[in-house]
């Protein structure tokens, strides 16, 4: 009962649909793994030899593919699909890191009140003479800083990050 002058076309868009949809839960997941996380799974394939040498290089490389944020191809990202999955059903207790982590961030949104206005002036005016931090990063601050954006528990963790991240190099709040 189809009409061969005009072809159905709403079943090859909702493929591509639920196919860029797969696409993008796949790379969340593949997100959602730290990098530091990653590295210990690197390390342990070598003890393990559970993972083809292809997935062992894919191990390697999605690490610096996810800190540089540049294009994960497909293979890559099937292949670390497949090692997490290969992860989950050997070393499962690998990735209970990953919700202490973030239990270790939610637990330290701000407690004792250290996040002040102040505190996010000493940190721009201190990043504008040693420019570490990166431009987005200086950007919300300095949002936060002007009233553009609130001073939520989300924004609270992002300086307590810029905080961290500049006491590598430096910076004391004293």
């Amino acid at each position: 009962l189809e009409d061969s002058k005009n072809p159905p076309s709403l079943k090859k868009l909702s493929n591509n649909y639920s196919a860029n949809s797969q696409i993008n839960a796949e790379l969340e997941k593949i997100m959602a793994v730290p990098g530091d996380i990653l590295h210990r799974i690197e390390e342990w394939r070598k003890t393990t030899n559970l993972l083809s040498v292809q997935q062992q290089n894919v191990a390697w490389n999605i690490p610096g593919r996810l800190r540089n944020k540049t294009k994960i191809s497909d293979y890559e990202r099937a292949s670390a699909i497949r090692i997490l999955d290969t992860v989950i059903e050997n070393a499962p207790e690998m990735l209970v890191d990953i919700e202490e982590t973030d239990k270790d961030f939610s637990n330290n949104n701000d407690p004792s009140g250290a996040v002040t206005l102040e505190l996010v002036k000493k940190i721009i005016s201190w990043d504008r003479k040693n420019k570490r931090l990166k431009d987005h990063h200086f950007m919300h601050l300095k949002d936060i800083l002007d009233g553009k954006k609130p001073l939520t528990k989300q924004s609270i963790k992002y300086v307590l990050i810029s905080l961290e991240s500049l006491r590598k190099y430096g910076f004391s709040p004293d």
